[in-house]
């Protein structure tokens, strides 16, 4: 029997229930779900003048209808009037249809609520309960003050609890293009799409996934809480920003599938990808906060000038990577165990690291590039559990013009790499408190005479001393015993060279210095210095590579 009061409110299994009632204008309608009880359910007000554009949430075909789209486009029968929901202040995806229980496909359906947004002029939030949705197409947002917001947390790294429960809401993304893209035609289009906000989200993709979440021009977008999980492939990206103006990311986790589980290199992904938007429109005030970079080939891919602070960069076989101009900051930020560098940079960077702790355990260098304008440090701390640690790599010309440190902790022995100084005065600022610089020559035997000994980049040999200073002293390894022979060794600062150390046999490791002190060799040098090293060996048995250390204290030149 209709009902025709309209105080009294009738309640229908689902959405499907409302078409074929008997019911009188303004009667309130309650579904108990919108495709399952308990999933989606929503209180309507059936209008039976209204020709409102139908949505699949705010408003639904009327009585006689039936509900069906084909993407974003109605093409079901509208029927007589319209349901309309009571409370439009949200749109609640699972409202326009979206299963959180991860059985049926929802692409459309939060598309279909991001369109309701979007014509609502109040612009509620699209909300998403907590659950797994199963998603196969891009989730796309191109219009302005756009709100994503998961409820619940977002489970980071592997994913779930151990329990298995998921604890807030996912989208999970399978297929092999975008799973989310926020902007208006990326690559062909400039315009800026402004006040998005994306937040308590958390993006599985797979393996083969080209972007999890493209964000093309955005401005004054705020995107915060989100973990994004599951790429794999050195082309596949976590987060790709391009361009942008006054944006901000925070608490953002990015985690490829790489070394956690044991893959190869070739598996590792990029974690963060940020790029030069339409026209090389560059990035503006866009910062990163709180964020987590890890398990990825580059945990960071940079081009242009984006800053961070508070993040972490860890876990991959690159922390930080800027193939293009980069003029970024680093502010409180966590470098550690990346298998390769902490950071990799080409010319023209200007880059600035403040108060950031850069732990490279066992690996030898920190730092890597083919040339830079200005590096800069201070109150940094460097740390590695390696013998010989680099502290800078280059490789070709044109060098680092400025490398500053103030105030940091670097650790014992650390050398800079040889094109640093072995080129023109290259350094112009240096402020640290010891260098180490290397020698090398390889497959040594029997009798001979290196004048100079090769520099630690087998092109050189010399390096330039960037500050006044002294020497503190000298270490000699070898490769391998030698039962038989003898050689000598001297240290030559412009053309005035005197033997510091001669032994008949050389032991197979030593890393005890030897020291200059009571030696009758001037002990200081000055900025511009020369320095070189040569070695004498006569009847050598067996073949040894000679590496030899020459500690140098900078900022000091030892005279009272």
């Amino acid at each position: 029997m209709a009902i025709n009061y309209k105080s009294d409110i009738l309640v229908v299994p689902a959405v499907s229930s409302l078409f074929n009632l008997k019911i009188n204008d303004n009667q309130l309608v309650q579904t108990q779900g919108y495709s399952t009880e308990g999933v989606g359910a929503n209180l309507y007000r059936y209008d039976a003048g209204s020709s409102a554009t139908i949505n699949g949430g705010f408003v639904l075909s009327g009585l006689g209808g039936t509900l069906s789209f084909s993407g974003t486009i109605f093409n079901g029968t509208a029927g007589t009037g319209r349901f309309i929901a009571v409370d439009q202040t949200v749109a609640d995806v699972t409202k326009f249809g979206a299963d959180p229980s991860y059985v049926t496909e929802c692409s459309q359906n939060f598309q279909r609520a991001i369109a309701a947004s979007a014509a609502n002029s109040r612009r509620p939030a699209v909300t998403i309960p907590v659950g797994k949705y199963k998603t196969t197409s891009t989730i796309t947002i191109t219009d302005h003050s756009i709100a994503l917001v998961g409820l619940g947390n977002p489970s980071l790294g592997r994913g779930d609890d151990s329990s298995g429960t998921t604890r807030g809401a996912t989208i999970r993304y399978s297929g092999t293009g975008t799973a989310l893209l926020i902007g208006v035609a990326p690559g062909t289009n400039g315009t800026f799409i402004e006040n998005t906000r994306i937040e308590h989200l958390r993006i599985e993709v797979d393996d083969n996934t080209s972007i999890a979440m493209r964000v093309w021009h955005s401005s004054h977008g705020y995107y915060n809480d989100m973990s994004i999980f599951g790429m794999k492939g050195t082309s596949n990206i976590g987060l790709q920003v391009e361009a942008g103006i006054d944006n901000i990311y925070e608490r953002i986790e990015v985690s490829g599938i790489g070394q956690n589980v044991g893959a190869s290199t070739a598996d590792y992904a990029v974690g963060l990808r940020g790029k030069l938007g339409y026209s090389n429109d560059l990035a503006t005030t866009t910062v990163f906060k709180r964020c987590y970079f890890h398990y990825c080939y580059y945990a960071a891919h940079i081009d242009y000038t984006y800053d961070f602070e508070d993040c972490v960069f860890e876990a991959s076989a690159y922390g930080v990577i800027s193939p293009s101009f980069f003029y970024s900051s680093f502010l409180r930020c966590w470098f550690e165990a990346n298998t390769t560098v902490d950071a990799y940079f080409t010319p023209d960077t200007v880059a600035t690291f403040i108060s950031c702790d850069i732990n490279s355990y066992a690996r030898q260098t920190f730092f890597a590039g083919n040339g830079a304008s200005t590096i800069k440090f201070d109150s940094c701390h460097l740390s590695t559990t390696h013998v010989s640690p680099i502290l800078w790599m280059t490789g070709n010309a044109p060098v680092v013009d400025n490398m500053i440190f103030t105030n940091c902790t670097l650790p014992s022995g650390a050398v800079f790499g040889t094109d640093w100084y072995g080129r023109v005065p290259n350094a112009k600022n240096l402020d640290m408190d010891t260098v180490t610089y290397r020698y090398i020559e390889s497959s040594v035997t029997g009798t001979n005479t290196f004048n100079t000994m090769t520099t630690e980049d087998g092109v050189q040999t010399s390096y330039r001393i960037p500050k006044d200073g002294h020497l503190l002293g000298v270490r000699v390894l070898s490769s391998a015993a030698m039962s038989g022979g003898s050689w000598d060794l001297g240290i030559n600062v412009n053309g005035s060279s005197q033997t510091l150390l001669s032994y008949p046999i050389v032991p197979t490791t030593s890393s005890t210095p030897f020291t200059l002190a009571g030696h009758p060799y001037q002990a200081y040098v000055e900025a511009g210095d020369i320095l070189t090293v040569y070695l004498h060996t006569a009847s050598v048995s067996g073949t040894l590579d000679f590496i030899v250390e020459v500690d140098v204290a900078l900022g000091n030149d030892g005279r009272q």
